[in-house]
């Protein structure tokens, strides 16, 4: 009897482990809201998602989370991959109404998430194609075989994170040049970076193979990519999305690591320090680069004397207050060119 006294007395084992997390499908260990359910708990995990509008079962957890909902808690773990298969799912009415060629849903994506920046044009295009064919949205062909000028323009646009219409024109020798420009201060709110230019800044690159020309240059107001082909050879599209993409990358890593490695570090690393870590940031795109332009002119090697960056930088001091003008703010100076 005492024994059976001190079963009853005990808390029954299931509210023991009330909170305790739930053993996991091996299929479905990937999905974000059930790793975060492993590692807190049902409860926990139930409050979170909650707070943000979500409904939740701990015996089914997968179910209830709306798939198309870009920017809420569920996809803030989603790899860059699933965000633009979810970024596309939110567009897929219109996409049905409006058919799209393959590099405009590229510009599409690469302007609506930002985390496609860590995609290449290839991998990019088939994760739209893949994506396109069960979700029953058509690709438009292109036109014709030969690209125009104006697709030309749109391939190389697409290529870029910062939306921009293209500048297309074509000389009476049949060159065609294509440009596409921005200001500074979208640049930075892109980047998240807060700073001031003290010098008007040395920042880009020229490189050509044969009659192809790639280009970037940036100064206090604005940035600027070019590009310039003859009519007879004309790179393939994807090839000129990739090559701004990869442009548009080195530039916004040698100001992104320039800002870090100077004004927000706070401390002064010593100059040969701050070029290593700038050096090391673009080092690997700015080979890309040339190996691309190379890739544009059969037989043709790409020359150009590298990528220059000179730069004034003046910003907060972190951690300083305001009281002390000589402490709230750094300067710093970068000048360096990373050979092709």
């Amino acid at each position: 009897m005492s024994k059976q006294t001190r079963s009853r007395s005990r808390p029954p084992r299931q509210s023991a482990q009330a909170d305790q997390p739930t053993a996991i499908d091996p299929i479905k260990a990937d999905h974000p809201v059930l790793r975060l359910q492993s590692l807190v708990g049902n409860q926990a995990t139930q409050r979170v998602l909650q707070r943000e509008g979500w409904s939740f079962s701990p015996v089914k957890p997968d179910i209830g989370l709306d798939p198309n909902s870009p920017g809420s808690f569920r996809n803030q773990y989603l790899k860059p991959r699933q965000r633009v298969e979810l970024f596309l799912n939110s567009q897929t009415a219109s996409l049905k109404q409006s058919p799209k060629k393959l590099l405009e849903l590229v510009g599409l994506v690469r302007q609506g998430v930002p985390d496609a920046a860590e995609i290449g044009t290839a991998e990019l295009q088939d994760i739209i194609t893949s994506w396109a064919q069960p979700n029953a949205v058509a690709i438009q062909s292109p036109t014709s075989a030969q690209a125009t000028p104006e697709e030309a323009g749109a391939a190389a646009a697409s290529g870029l994170s910062l939306g921009v219409s293209p500048q297309v024109s074509k000389d009476d020798k049949g060159q065609v040049k294509v440009a596409l420009r921005g200001s500074v201060e979208m640049l930075k709110k892109a980047l998240k970076l807060e700073f001031e230019m003290t010098e008007t800044p040395k920042l880009g690159f020229e490189i050509g193979a044969g009659d192809f020309k790639l280009g970037a240059s940036m100064d206090q107001e604005s940035w600027e990519f070019k590009l310039e082909y003859g009519e007879v050879e004309i790179p393939q599209l994807s090839n000129m999305s990739d090559m701004i993409y990869t442009s548009e990358r080195a530039l916004h890593e040698a100001i992104s690591s320039s800002v870090t490695a100077t004004l927000n570090s706070g401390q002064r690393p010593p100059q040969t320090e701050i070029n290593a870590k700038v050096e090391t940031a673009v080092g690997e795109k700015v080979q890309k680069i040339r190996q691309s332009v190379s890739a544009a002119k059969e037989g043709g090697a790409a020359k150009g004397t590298g990528f220059t960056i000179k730069l004034g930088l003046k910003g907060p001091t972190p951690g300083a207050t305001h009281d002390d003008p000589t402490e709230a703010a750094t300067t710093a100076t970068i000048n360096l060119v990373i050979p092709f």
